[in-house]
């Protein structure tokens, strides 16, 4: 079994799409068509059907892939030991985090971590939770900060970080807002903005609101929270948000923080990694800074806003 092969595979059954596979790996469509079913001849067996634009895996190619995921792993994870004997204080961590902890926490965390460590370098990627797990799972990140652990299993190690505080926000002028004191049922019957299917914001709100009896549907669906909080300062409806995420805006009165004592909004952060991960210097480092930091982190402005545990 070539593999190279197995790496042309591999990113077909992670992008279900030849000419994005192609993309990922600098090479042609046809090129990866091609170098695809070369493996096919050579195991023997089909891996993928072809439906329209789509790509999708036989049996033998799900197989394939969950063998190739950990294949392709070892390997890098031995050219990274190699590296390190190379020199050891040098090193790529590739970090994966969801929206509010890889914008408002995890640029003053880099910037601390790189004074103490110059010749490490941290790749940041920010997506929402459920894109950041179905990375680590892949191997395309070492380390992950997430919310709140997924109820379903899916092989990953997940250590508690942070307590997060959420908040739902309004225009300071909105009548709730006025009022001094809400209900979970007054702030449904107003428009929801919500973040997108995926994101630990939305599965917060709509879990604790589950638990009540109670169902939150969006009136907008918005993928990033700094639209989140323009469109509820246009006034277009109410949001759920970590508090980290709205500091200016409380301070200089552009939003306001419903009082709704009725609906605990905290949320765990997790660091996650998968546990057949072998982490290089660089990323033991970077662990071991995250978990050091979690005691006094972000003091000075957000401390009163966000419990940490």
């Amino acid at each position: 079994m070539n593999l190279h092969h197995l790496k042309v595979f591999h990113a077909v059954a992670l992008t279900g799409n030849f000419s994005h596979a192609g993309q990922r790996l600098f090479l042609s469509q046809p090129a990866v068509s091609v170098q695809v079913r070369r493996l096919e001849q050579a195991l023997g067996v089909p891996l993928v059907e072809v439906y329209g634009r789509q790509v999708h895996l036989t049996e033998a190619g799900t197989r394939l892939k969950e063998y190739a995921d950990q294949i392709l792993r070892l390997e890098r994870d031995a050219e990274e030991a190699m590296a390190e004997l190379q020199d050891p204080a040098r090193g790529l961590i590739r970090v994966g985090a969801s929206t509010t902890p890889g914008t408002y926490l995890l640029p003053r965390l880099i910037a601390a971590f790189r004074r103490r460590y110059p010749a490490m370098v941290v790749a940041l990627a920010i997506g929402n939770t459920r894109t950041i797990t179905g990375r680590l799972l892949t191997n395309e990140l070492d380390l992950g900060i997430v919310g709140e652990k997924p109820p379903a299993e899916d092989c990953l190690v997940y250590e508690p970080w942070l307590t997060d505080q959420m908040a739902i926000i309004s225009p300071p002028d909105h009548r709730l807002a006025v009022a001094g004191i809400a209900s979970p049922e007054e702030v449904l019957a107003e428009p929801l903005i919500l973040r997108e299917t995926g994101s630990s914001t939305r599965e917060v709100l709509v879990s604790r609101l589950r638990t009540r009896g109670l169902d939150a549907s969006p009136a907008l669906e918005l993928s990033n929270t700094e639209a989140v909080k323009q469109a509820v300062a246009a006034g277009l409806g109410l949001a759920v948000v970590s508090l980290l995420t709205v500091q200016t805006e409380i301070r200089t009165g552009r939003l306001a923080v419903l009082n709704v004592p009725d609906l605990c909004l905290e949320r765990q952060l997790h660091l996650a990694w998968h546990p057949g991960k072998r982490l290089s210097q660089a990323g033991n480092a970077w662990l071991a800074f995250l978990r050091e930091s979690r005691g006094g982190l972000l003091e000075d402005d957000v401390s009163q806003k966000a419990i940490w545990s």
